[in-house]
């Protein structure tokens, strides 16, 4: 694996990627990396630099970056739930 963020959790990053019903392809799009890298990232291979750590979670409607880092253990909620209950 090479260096990236410590704590990464690619499981982790896949389930708040599913729970909004968005692609790899699509957040790869959204922070600009490449779907390759996206799959890397969920699958263990080599993990993000902590900038693009943020991004994601930044795109992923704020999900913060302890949740992908394993901390906490609040699940992700879907976008159009996160965006009903904002309203």
């Amino acid at each position: 694996m090479r260096p990236g963020t410590p704590g990464f959790s690619g499981s982790r990053l896949r389930s708040a990627r599913e729970a909004r019903g968005l692609s790899g392809a699509v957040l790869a799009e959204l922070v600009e990396v490449s779907r390759s890298a996206i799959s890397q990232y969920e699958r263990g291979i080599q993990t993000p630099s902590p900038k693009v750590v943020q991004e994601i979670a930044d795109k992923l409607c704020e999900i913060g970056v302890d949740f992908v880092q394993g901390f906490g253990i609040a699940q992700p909620q879907p976008l159009n739930a996160l965006k009903e209950t904002s309203n």
